[in-house]
């Protein structure tokens, strides 16, 4: 059996202390997905009117913070001692660069284009540092940007196993507006991630299970049609479980099904925020799935405890009452 946790947005400026990472770290997972808003670079902040070095400041001092939260550090310095454990990452608006940010949109609008790669170079920084505990540089100038600017999406696909691959997605790098774009020039992951993504997919061993890890949740994908479209098409012919954040709030729903398998969503988001972002009461929710040659277990964590679980029957890909 392989347990993969997987969780969402942390508001560092407002939770010093996490403890939802203590929890995560009582239920020794295999792996750990964070889905996106690792910081969120516009709270108590206007970003918009930073220059891109003053952006780059404030963007290393909110990744440098949350690495040093003493619950988290822990439980990266955990997963590493355990030896093939791996923490995954990837990015959505609040840490590429503020709410509902589009980087299509934001290249062409020229105004704030000069943020987009040292964003990219900080993340980068940052996913490093999940693995290489301790190796986040301690100041900016010592952050190595790569020899030239760096416009691929950040799809990454890995074998868990044979049969268990992990895909991550790149929500906001090629992702455009949907205000008075029509759906024909609307994307969300972008044909070139689309077309990887895919190909991953299909020519991985037969009968293995998809986790798309996606910032966004399907309600977000349905505004991009063809994007929702190709993920819906890829889902009817294998195993595919979107694995998504942002919502602050757990969450689990299925989708489609009538010509062919449904693609199954799991969300856990609010890792350490409130249940408002910055308003409410506090939240601190993750899930975690249980991955083997039989069944799907999803078990959904917050602040009081475990919720309900669901299970998904492998072979028939199907929603069931129990193990």
């Amino acid at each position: 059996m392989t347990k993969l946790a997987f969780t969402s947005c942390m508001l560092v400026q407002r939770f010093d202390s996490q403890p939802v990472w203590q929890r995560i770290q009582a239920q020794d997972p295999d792996h750990l997905v964070l889905l996106g808003n690792a910081i969120h670079l516009d709270i108590d902040v206007a970003v918009r009117g930073m220059s891109a070095g003053e952006f780059a400041e404030h963007a290393h001092g909110l990744y440098r913070a949350q690495l040093a939260v003493p619950e988290f550090d822990a439980l990266l310095r955990h997963m590493a001692a355990k030896g093939g454990r791996r923490v995954f990452a990837l990015w959505d608006d609040h840490d590429f660069l503020w709410h509902d940010a589009a980087g299509v949109a934001i290249e062409r609008a020229a105004e704030h284009r000069d943020k987009i790669e040292p964003s990219r170079v900080l993340f980068r920084a940052f996913r490093q540092a999940l693995a290489d505990v301790g190796s986040f540089p301690a100041r900016l100038g010592d952050v190595t940007p790569p020899p030239r600017p760096d416009d691929v999406p950040l799809h990454e696909a890995i074998a868990l196993r044979d049969d268990l691959w992990l895909h991550l997605t790149d929500g906001r790098s090629h992702r455009t507006d949907t205000w008075l774009v029509p759906q024909a020039e609307r994307a969300l992951l972008g044909p070139r991630q689309l077309d990887a993504l895919a190909t991953a997919i299909d020519t991985a061993a037969p009968g293995a299970v998809h986790l798309v890890a996606s910032g966004s949740t399907s309600a977000h994908w349905r505004h991009y049609q063809r994007d929702w479209a190709s993920l819906g098409a890829l889902a009817a012919r294998h195993r595919l479980l979107l694995l998504s954040g942002d919502l602050l709030r757990n969450d689990f729903a299925s989708h489609g099904g009538a010509h062919g398998r449904p693609l199954h969503e799991a969300t856990a988001s609010g890792a350490a925020a409130r249940d408002a972002a910055i308003f409410g009461a506090e939240v601190e929710n993750f899930a975690v799935a249980e991955i083997d040659a039989a069944q799907v277990v999803l078990r959904f964590f917050d602040r009081d405890g475990e919720t309900a679980p669901r299970f998904i029957h492998r072979e028939r890909w199907a929603v069931t009452a129990h193990a």
